[in-house]
């Protein structure tokens, strides 16, 4: 008998609740990777048809490791669930049950196969191109011809799109911003907090980042749209000759590791790796898309079983690849994506349980760290040999990627702990190691003067909230604000909300509503204000209290 973690159970309530307060949009289900996000969709489906036995209902993927993936978790939860698979891949095209799980490429014009759909599912949702004429938007359009009330539910471990930004913010076509296909998040715990809490309550394995002597330079390659030149990339690494030198650092710091992740860029460099780590007597073998279908299962099965110590992939393992004994990533594959930054780095995070710990035991914290210290599987070391860390961020906190133009080439600020080599960001007082790092005044020249720059040092403190009410605020020659007034004792700390503003100011307004309320974001600062009494009150506040204003 499985059992629902809580996490799992409150997704389930929260997108509930967005419907039944009158949520009218497509909302976001947003669960790292390694957190159980497969098991979300059977959970919601069972509530679902045992309130509204009418439901129909349709999950679609994009490949079709994910639908058996899916469809595995749906029959573990529900052994008796009326579900069909549609999907070209698995040679099933079964289209008539309440729930479908499908394949989009086989879906996609023929939809009448699967008919009149209440809900649809949309899994690795950062995938959808906000197009007009992507395969999803054609599906939805088309499902919409059967039932123009189709809710779509998208689940992903990255709730944000290279190019589009976060996945409810409207996107540009033709140059006129329209709403892109989700316009609300439900639940989402992909953020520091919640994934640091989910390490803490042991549903996640740590990251431990390496420093690496050896690096990949791409200074000079040249980026597309949304990530580097395949080609200038790939000729860069074979010029530099650094692939050798990384494989020598890798075994070194990996020599405890048993079950390696490596990723590579292109078929060539795969290849390549493999053989170099074979004749290092490290047990490799390698996926790729040049690889037969049945010959990439039988390398996985090798690998999963333990026949091989090492895996290496070009794009294949990034998405709908599980295996909690990964305990290293060896990262050889430079890119300016978050998501698959974050897609690759969480291949590592699922935790691995001693197999003899029961789901029943595993809902207590004390038997979950009891497995884990059984289990072997501590943490699992990252040597990011690729500078992606340093280029995009932590996987818990990265630079959430603009719709606004620019080359994308900007570092995300971070500095390196000189005692254990993890990466920190340049305001870190204090490394998770316990090493404090030492703040230095930095003066600037300019022109004929020197001035003194000096780096207020961080005054934060947590502070009880009593009270809290909001007024709008007018200030002339600018939009009206929503003032959100919270009282601690007989302090108060204001924060303004700018929902008629623009570019930065407009994003924190949205995101304030999106975590109080997570309805249909208000369009003016007076309907916010009207709406108001229907956000949930916190009870405490994070404050800096170093400036003038905290």
């Amino acid at each position: 008998m499985i059992y629902p973690r809580p996490y799992q159970l409150e997704a389930v309530q929260k997108t509930f609740e967005y419907f039944e307060s009158g949520g009218t949009g497509n909302p976001i289900v947003a669960m790292p990777t390694g957190t159980g996000k497969s098991l979300y969709p059977p959970m919601f489906m069972q509530r679902a048809l045992q309130q509204y036995p009418d439901q129909r209902m349709v999950l679609l993927t994009h490949v079709k490791e994910l639908i058996e993936q899916n469809y595995k978790a749906l029959r573990n939860v529900w052994p008796t669930v009326p579900a069909s698979i549609y999907s070209a891949g698995l040679g099933v095209k079964e289209g008539h049950a309440p729930i479908v799980l499908g394949g989009i490429a086989t879906v996609n014009g023929n939809v009448k196969a699967i008919g009149k759909r209440d809900i649809l599912f949309i899994d690795e949702a950062h995938l959808l191109s906000p197009n007009e004429d992507s395969m999803y938007q054609k599906v939805i359009d088309d499902l919409k011809n059967y039932n123009p009330y189709l809710k779509v539910i998208g689940l992903t471990a990255t709730p944000f799109r290279m190019g589009q930004g976060r996945l409810t913010d409207k996107v540009f076509r033709d140059g006129v911003e329209v709403d892109s296909i989700f316009n609300a998040t439900a639940f989402d715990i992909t953020g520091r907090e919640a994934f640091n809490q989910l390490i803490d309550d042991c549903y996640l394995s740590p990251l431990i980042p390496k420093q690496t002597e050896s690096f990949i330079d791409v200074s000079d390659v040249r980026q597309l749209a949304n990530d580097f030149n395949e080609r200038q990339l790939i000729d860069t690494i074979a010029r530099q000759g650094i692939t050798g030198r990384a494989l020598n650092e890798a075994a070194q710091l990996c020599v405890d590791r048993k079950c390696w992740i490596v990723f590579a860029a292109g078929i060539k460099n795969t290849e390549q790796i493999m053989n170099i780590l074979n004749k290092m007597g490290i047990p490799t073998t390698c996926v790729h898309s040049k690889i037969s279908d049945e010959e990439r299962e039988q390398r996985l099965s090798a690998f999963k079983t333990g026949r091989f110590r090492a895996i290496v992939s070009n794009n294949i393992l990034t998405t709908g690849f599980d295996h909690p004994l990964v305990d290293a990533i060896i990262d050889l594959r430079p890119t300016t994506s978050i998501p698959l930054h974050i897609q690759k780095y969480g291949r590592g995070t699922r935790p691995y349980f001693a197999p003899w710990y029961t789901f029943e035991h595993l809902q207590h914290l004390h038997y979950r760290k009891a497995a884990i210290e059984e289990g072997g599987k501590k943490n699992c070391i990252v040597l990011d040999f690729a500078g992606n860390t340093a280029r995009l961020g932590p996987i818990n906190d990265p630079a959430i990627p603009s719709r606004k133009k620019g080359d994308g080439s900007g570092d995300v600020p971070i500095k390196i702990c000189p005692e254990c080599g993890n990466y920190c960001h340049t305001t870190a007082r204090l490394c998770e190691c316990g090493h404090e790092f030492i703040f230095k005044t930095k003066i600037k020249p300019s022109a004929s003067t020197e001035v003194i720059i000096a780096r207020t040092e961080p005054n934060v403190k947590i502070v009880p909230v009593t009270n809290c009410y909001a007024y709008i605020h007018n200030k002339v020659g600018k939009p009206p604000s929503l003032r959100v007034q919270y009282f601690h004792g007989i302090n108060t700390i204001n924060v303004y909300l700018s929902f008629q503003g623009s570019g930065l100011a407009k994003h924190k307004a949205h995101e304030w509503w999106r975590q109080h309320q997570g309805d249909e974001i208000p369009q003016t600062t007076e309907e916010a204000y009207v709406r108001f009494n229907t956000c949930r009150k916190c009870t405490q506040l994070r404050v800096d209290f170093s400036d003038k204003w905290p």
